[in-house]
């Protein structure tokens, strides 16, 4: 199911970063290319999902919502089923991402970006109709303050042959209240929303019922991310792929 992969340039991660460092080059994108176990070092993971790298890709398999609340209690379901990536603060800039559904329902899964907490954060994610979920073949753009869930659906087109074959490639624009949603390529989103300045770049579930389904390619680029590395120090291998160039 999943492509091959070249291997990687013989330098480390590790060698790349000192390098990087020592000639004071900026470093404006972290890239989680999903080939190596040492990148799940840099994940906190919550709630009763299952995580792991596999064939190159990362796969979630998700309880689901026990119940399905919006706002979950700790770790019982939807997005309190999560990995929020350590020690980055996310405010502008951008990211991007795939994502592949192997098995499930509702076809609910993403990323949730300037995380506060389960009750307050912006997300988006697909919502396959057509693969047996319970909405219009759609992606959505959320905005979750104080509990209070705003959300915003619109529709692509996914044929029912395409369900658990098929990549979707998102990027996100974030720039002050300011939200772009790309997908494919095309944008779909123009948002405006100030709740949140920033916050923890997080992968969860969505979705009320168990899923399964696989992430891949996430780049991340803006302010926070060269300024994170350097005040924690973290300059090895669990700092994903830190490259000037991506595959």
């Amino acid at each position: 199911m999943f492509k091959s992969r070249s291997l990687l340039n013989p330098l480390s991660t590790l060698g790349l970063v000192l390098i990087l460092a020592g000639a004071a080059l900026p470093v404006s994108a972290l890239v989680y290319d999903f080939e190596d176990q040492a990148q799940l070092d840099d994940w906190e993971i919550f709630g009763k999902a299952k995580w792991r790298i596999e064939g190159g890709v990362l796969i979630c398999e998700g309880l689901g919502g026990l119940g399905g609340d919006i706002v979950p209690k700790k770790d019982m379901g939807r997005q309190a089923q999560r990995m929020e990536l350590k020690d980055i603060v996310f405010s502008d800039g951008t990211f991007e991402f795939k994502i592949l559904f192997m098995k499930g329902k509702y076809h609910e899964g993403g990323i949730f970006y300037r995380w506060q907490d389960v009750g307050n954060w912006y997300n988006t994610h697909p919502s396959l109709k057509v693969c047996g979920g319970g909405n219009p073949d759609t992606i959505r753009w959320m905005a979750m303050e104080k509990g209070n869930l705003k959300w915003i659906p619109v529709d692509i087109n996914v044929k029912p042959a395409e369900c658990f074959k098929r990549w979707l490639e998102f990027k996100v624009i974030a720039e002050g209240s300011n939200h772009q949603v790309f997908v494919d390529g095309k944008k779909l989103y123009n948002e405006k929303h100030n709740a949140f300045k920033k916050g923890k770049f997080v992968i969860a579930m969505w979705s009320s019922a168990t899923e399964v389904f696989a992430i891949d390619d996430v780049k991340i680029e803006g302010e926070g991310i060269p300024q994170a590395v350097t005040q924690v120090g973290k300059l090895t291998t669990a700092w994903g792929r830190l490259k000037t160039n991506h595959r």
